[in-house]
């Protein structure tokens, strides 16, 4: 599996000038989602999401540390278009590589239900592209979907902690399953 994207400096540069101006009210180390949605390059990387116009073939999102787009926003590649890759373990963003998880998305769903449960809501970041999330206004719905999670996960583990099974246990078998449940046709 081998991925490729082409994305347009410009378009690619406004979105990493709101991080550099973002960095100094918030900076702590954290994850960046790079999706697509088959027409724009999704960024998501603390509190800043930016899209870039982008071509290429490219159906998941990679979740990397954040520290790569602070990077870029630092010293942003200077090629145009600006090459991204991914082979599902390491992702090369310009001149950059770093370690990566690639996280594929379902084609299965093509129409997202108006109203949805919040297991559904949890669902979304596997059945869709997350330029698409974004552009459709489910980013707070996923947000508030996996707060719940989270919250679900820490009572868990704390009844279950004189078993020894911690709270990555149990997010390590959730993301599993749900991994094979949405993508199993891919």
């Amino acid at each position: 599996m081998d991925y490729r994207l082409s994305v347009d400096r410009a378009n690619l540069i406004r979105g990493l000038t709101l991080v550099r101006k973002t960095v100094r009210r918030v900076r702590r180390a954290g994850q960046a989602i790079i999706g697509f949605d088959g027409t724009y390059l999704t960024v998501e990387a603390g509190i800043v999401t930016f899209l870039a116009h982008a071509i290429g073939a490219w159906p998941g999102n990679a979740i990397v540390s954040d520290s790569l787009v602070h990077a870029l926003a630092a010293a942003p590649p200077v090629d145009d278009p600006v090459i991204v890759t991914c082979d599902g373990e390491q992702l090369h963003f310009g001149p950059l590589k770093v370690a990566c998880k690639w996280q594929p998305v379902s084609s299965s769903l093509l129409e997202v239900p108006a109203r949805r449960e919040w297991i559904e809501s949890l669902a979304l970041k596997y059945t869709l592209p997350r330029g698409r999330i974004i552009a459709e206004g489910l980013g707070s719905e996923v947000a508030a979907a996996e707060r719940k999670f989270t919250a679900l996960v820490r009572r868990i583990a704390k009844s279950l902690a004189p078993m020894g099974v911690t709270a990555a246990d149990i997010e390590a078998l959730v993301e599993r399953r749900m991994a094979e449940r949405y993508n199993a046709g891919e």
